[in-house]
């Protein structure tokens, strides 16, 4: 039986031309294995047509703006720097962002317009987390450039995200000033927070408690605190407020009505184990209705909340007999924690 060749074997190819085929294998090889080892520019268009045109309708600020300044996408491309990457196209480039991301200004508190305290109110309505794309989900930068740490101006615990970022002081994190950065207790936003917060000149029970009025979140996110429809804190009063009856806030008004702070309470001699001290059925507080941005009068005088002594209570004025642990004979208050506490606080 005839043995069959392969066909390779029945012709002879000459050496050289043999090299010349291996060499052309090994150099388009040689390409295609560079082209994926390697990064290469990006050489087709990826935006459409007025990307850069302020007037077109295609303009890429509208979709940054869009997008709520979530710029990380850009970064595909354009590098983590925004100075090229592999698109080999800065946006730093002439006349386009010299200060890029912001405007010039951005961080300069004297610079009315464009300081951005007045983009985060405005613009994102305090939601900053689209800021951690270039400044680090700790705000604190890339250790490279100082200008991207923010923590080099917001020093608090939470950085930018610390609650006197937007409502605050640097003493403590109740107004002024407010979300619209009013500084006046004539703003609604003031009011006496700071006399109710600040002021110990009665009681501990609220001093820095902004949970007597708020709910307060351990962070800045959690549903419900950022509220972006009407910019207003919602009052949710504390169990201490809430003593009183029909206890309420009237955002129009301003006014806060039947509140236990300012006198709304009764005590039933039924109930009470010192029936002693009632000339009739109850003890009642004396509670005038209170406007939160009428800061005058004398909030720190007894009398603001209970008659001395207090309606219903037997013709006695000499109050530390039977409260001696709250007041002294002066009916000075020598403990704080026990004024203002829910608690009656009898011998």
């Amino acid at each position: 039986m005839k043995r069959m060749l392969p066909l390779f074997a029945k012709h002879v190819i000459p050496g050289r031309i043999m090299k010349n085929f291996l060499n052309g294998i090994f150099v388009v090889a040689a390409l295609i294995l560079a082209g994926c080892s390697e990064k290469q520019s990006v050489q087709s268009p990826t935006h459409p047509a007025g990307w850069n045109d302020v007037s077109s309708a295609e303009f890429h600020g509208k979709f940054v703006d869009e997008s709520i300044f979530k710029s990380k996408s850009c970064q595909t491309c354009h590098g983590e720097d925004y100075q090229g990457g592999t698109s080999q196209v800065s946006c730093y480039t002439a006349g386009c962002h010299a200060s890029y991301p912001h405007p010039q200004g951005f961080a300069d508190s004297s610079n009315a317009q464009n300081f951005h305290a007045g983009f985060i109110r405005s613009v994102v309505k305090w939601d900053i987390r689209g800021c951690q794309s270039c400044h680090g989900a700790d705000y604190a930068g890339d250790g490279k450039n100082p200008q991207k740490n923010c923590l080099t101006c917001h020093t608090e615990t939470n950085g930018p995200e610390a609650c006197n970022t937007c409502h605050g002081n640097d003493v403590n994190n109740a107004p002024p000033k407010d979300l619209s950065g009013n500084l006046l207790p004539s703003s609604p936003g003031v009011g006496a927070h700071q006399i109710h917060v600040a002021d110990t000149s009665l009681t501990l029970q609220l001093y820095n408690r902004c949970e007597s009025c708020h709910k307060t979140p351990l962070i800045a996110y959690v549903p419900g605190h950022i509220d972006k429809a009407d910019g207003q804190a919602e009052i949710h009063f504390d169990s201490l407020a809430l003593s009183g009856e029909g206890t309420a806030w009237s955002g129009s008004s301003t006014r806060c009505d039947n509140v236990y702070c300012h006198g709304a309470f009764t005590l039933q001699r039924d109930s009470s184990a010192f029936t002693f001290g009632y000339a009739d059925s109850l003890i009642r507080g004396n509670y005038q209705p209170k406007i939160w941005t009428d800061t005058g009068g004398t909030p720190g005088s007894c009398g603001g909340c209970h008659d001395m002594p207090p309606r219903g209570h037997v013709a006695a004025t000499t109050c530390n007999a039977c409260h001696g642990r709250v007041v002294d004979g002066g009916n000075n208050i020598i403990d704080k924690r026990l004024h203002i506490n829910g608690k009656t606080e009898l011998f």
